[in-house]
């Protein structure tokens, strides 16, 4: 909803001129018409409601905010992938000796729980690996066992035996 503002004079919506460089928005509610300056966009609560209301203009405050929450997202997925990697590298170190184990993968869930998938020739009582992880991490470990083709299963074995060789 992009509207012309005609030569509306630089009115903001609580009735005072500023300088137009402070002018982040205008707002097109008739019960308080005129622009928005980033202290009335909070005391509006404008983002907060999702105002229809509201046309940005072309302002530094949209590029920085959408900056900063491109920030949190980023950070917050760099965490989690932080989290996998170190209960993936701790889960194969644990099952390093088992010659029929390959753990395949680690997933966060939710914030108590987090899921290790391995590969093995059956289903094994993993629990131990379960305590150990679930209290070095401080969540609840779910061990899934996933079917697999035998082929790709001696794949993933022989090039286990050849890392631990190393």
């Amino acid at each position: 909803m992009l509207r012309h503002i005609e030569k509306h004079p630089e009115i903001c919506v609580d009735g005072v001129r500023r300088k137009r460089e402070k002018h982040i928005g205008y707002c097109w509610c008739s019960e308080h018409k005129g622009y928005l300056t980033t202290k009335l966009l909070r005391e509006h609560c404008c983002l907060e409601k999702k105002c229809s209301m509201l046309q940005k203009l072309d302002h530094t405050f949209w590029i920085q905010r959408e900056r900063m929450k491109a920030q949190r997202r980023a950070g917050s997925r760099y965490a989690i992938c932080s989290a996998e990697q170190q209960a993936l590298e701790m889960a194969r170190e644990y099952t390093k000796g088992s010659p029929h184990i390959v753990v395949t993968n680690v997933k966060v869930l939710t914030n108590e729980l987090m899921r290790v998938a391995y590969i093995g020739n059956r289903s094994e009582d993993l629990s131990e690996l379960a305590k150990y992880m679930g209290k070095t991490l401080g969540k609840r470990i779910w061990i899934r066992h996933i079917q697999s083709d035998p082929n790709i299963l001696d794949i993933l074995l022989t090039r286990k035996q050849a890392e631990c060789g190393e």
